[in-house]
């Protein structure tokens, strides 16, 4: 288990159609470094796992018994437990120049720090509003919602997409 959910956050439902943010969300119980990501992706090593601006993307994670582990949470936490699939993703950067592009996402996703500091601005018609994250938050984006990622550091994310 790499994470656990602070008390006050147990009996919580989030609906996925609207953006939420919990600070102090989880709990580390079990590092997660860029030495254990560099097994996790030793283990995928025949597929581009690297991003062209520095990104590392680590795709179809829930197949390793941590990654389910951060499905499951998904899961229990979902208010509308109508859905198709669930996917899991590692984002990983080792420097702040691997911003994300302004993008929409097919799934509402679900973001879980677990190194690092990173900000995600989220876009309406009229302005934005920033997330600054840090290890422990929680951010959920709806699909179709645009946003980018900012690392202010080296970081690692665990994002677990929820698809209709």
């Amino acid at each position: 288990m790499i994470i656990s959910l602070n008390p006050e956050y147990k009996n919580i439902q989030i609906d996925r159609t609207k953006v939420h943010f919990y600070k102090n969300f989880f709990k580390l119980e079990k590092n997660f470094d860029f030495n254990t990501l560099a097994f996790f992706l030793d283990r995928k090593e025949y597929e581009n796992c690297y991003q062209p601006n520095g990104i590392i993307k680590l795709t179809q994670f829930e197949v390793f018994d941590e990654g389910k582990h951060f499905v499951n949470i998904v899961k229990d936490l979902l208010l509308d437990k109508e859905y198709k699939r669930v996917d899991t993703y590692v984002f990983a950067s080792l420097s702040k120049i691997s911003i994300s592009q302004n993008h929409t996402d097919i799934e509402s996703v679900f973001l879980f720090p677990l190194i690092g500091s990173v900000v995600y601005n989220i876009y309406d018609q009229t302005n934005h509003t920033s997330y600054p994250m840090n290890v422990g938050d929680l951010l959920v984006i709806p699909k179709n919602i645009v946003h980018a990622a900012i690392p202010l550091c080296p970081r690692i994310v665990i994002s677990v997409g929820v698809f209709d």
